[in-house]
């Protein structure tokens, strides 16, 4: 019974790992096609809905111009090593469709990596209930 456990445990994980993954990378994708613009840092942000934060990065609020010169404001994550002070400018891009949608572009988006993360939880649950179910060798 402990080994369905685990298997239930890491298959519940690597779902909800997956769909993090994914629909940030979608968004992600979407970030990298769009367009790139000077942003000045206006404060502390809170973490963008639509993005994960770790426990080593951080939020700033920054404010940008969209290509028809409107004012566009946005949270984007930081490394937490990295100092950005009030007034400090930043190269982000942002989705045209979804300008709200930014990320600084030398700090990379670890989308691709929960995604990848939750696929392998969910392919390892699947092999270790597989082992678990087969009938013992000796008996």
């Amino acid at each position: 019974m402990p080994a369905l456990r685990i298997v239930v445990f890491f298959l519940v994980a690597g779902l909800l790992l997956a769909a993090v993954g994914w629909k940030e990378w979608r968004v992600h994708r979407a970030i990298e096609a769009g367009s790139e613009a000077q942003a000045i840092v206006i404060g502390r942000g809170d973490c963008p809905g639509w993005q994960s934060c770790t426990p080593a990065e951080t939020a700033v609020s920054v404010a940008f111009r969209l290509r028809d010169g409107t004012p566009q404001g946005a949270s984007v994550t930081v490394e937490k090593k990295e100092k950005h002070p009030i007034g400090s400018r930043l190269v982000l891009r942002y989705d045209p469709r979804n300008p709200e949608h930014a990320e600084y572009v030398q700090h990379g988006s670890r989308a691709l990596g929960a995604l990848i993360t939750g696929l392998l939880c969910i392919v390892g649950s699947v092999v270790m209930g597989a082992f678990f179910r087969r009938p013992p060798l000796l008996a």
